[in-house]
């Protein structure tokens, strides 16, 4: 939406200004703003209100770094600096999540795709994380928070690593408080589970993992983790959780080899089926 007052700031910038307490970051934001100047993501970050003369230097070094780095490689200051400091990538997600429906908690109605955009930003801090071992591509999952720095809030979302369909979905949005509340960062892990684990469009688990393991820093204790599995597995795979049980004891610390006695008794099975007339299941 067009500023209804050019040269003035927009309800946005006014929410952003309140946050930078630097006179002279202030000063610049404010004359960038009056002469209808494009204001990268970046400018926004909050910097001390006293910089030292060393660190004003080091800044000083950067820049000058970031400019040669765009001159070389032929694109402006603002792409170079996105190569050289990705951070800002979580803020323009994050303006998204904002401006899209959510619910009191502040988890999307609709989960958003942004691979392109989170894949260079190494996630803040790894809640939990869950494993598939297929002979197909392995596959690790993430339930991560990165930081807004700018807006001092957190995007939570699911990373996905693997070797031919990597993918990331953002969830939700958390305020600082929520992220530093253990007990409330649980709740809203379960929650997530609750509304997209099993038949979502972008469903965070769609059958049961490997293995599941959280992070050590993560909220989710064990005493969470034993019923929470427990009900995931019921979710996703309740008529064969007891076969995949038996599977695993048969051949303990052997994937390859569960996995292999997995597909020759399906192909056994379906085969079986198509005897007797019947659809394989």
């Amino acid at each position: 939406m067009p500023n209804p007052n050019p040269g003035k700031p927009t309800w946005k910038q006014r929410r952003l200004l309140k946050k930078i307490v630097n006179p002279e970051q202030k000063e610049q934001l404010l004359k960038a703003i009056a002469n209808r100047e494009p204001i990268p993501l970046y400018a926004w970050t909050p910097v001390p209100a006293e910089i030292p003369d060393s660190a004003r230097e080091l800044i000083s070094e950067a820049v000058e770094q970031v400019k040669a780095a765009a001159d070389q490689a032929g694109v402006s200051f603002d792409e170079a600096l996105g190569h050289a400091d990705s951070r800002w990538h979580v803020t323009k997600v994050a303006d998204v999540v904002r401006d899209s429906a959510r619910d009191e908690f502040g988890i999307l109605e609709t989960p958003l795709t942004a691979l392109n955009e989170l894949a260079p930003c190494e996630p803040d801090r790894p809640l939990l994380m869950w494993l598939f071992f297929n002979p197909y591509g392995p596959t690790m999952l993430k339930l991560v928070l990165w930081e807004d720095r700018i807006n001092q809030q957190w995007l939570i979302g699911m990373t996905q690593l693997h070797p031919f369909q990597p993918d990331i979905v953002v969830y939700g949005i958390l305020n600082n408080e929520d992220v530093e509340d253990n007990d409330y960062l649980e709740s809203i892990c379960c929650r997530l589970f609750r509304n997209f684990g099993f038949q979502s469009e972008k469903p965070i688990m769609e059958s049961m993992p490997t293995s599941i393991i959280a992070a050590t820093e993560s909220p989710l204790t064990l005493d969470v983790l034993h019923p929470l599995v427990k009900w995931i597995a019921e979710q996703t795979n309740a008529g064969g959780f007891e076969d995949n049980i038996n599977y695993l004891k048969e051949h303990w610390l052997d994937p390859w080899a569960r996995t292999a006695a997995q597909r020759d008794d399906a192909m056994n099975a379906g085969l079986d089926a198509i005897e007797r007339g019947e659809q394989p299941g």
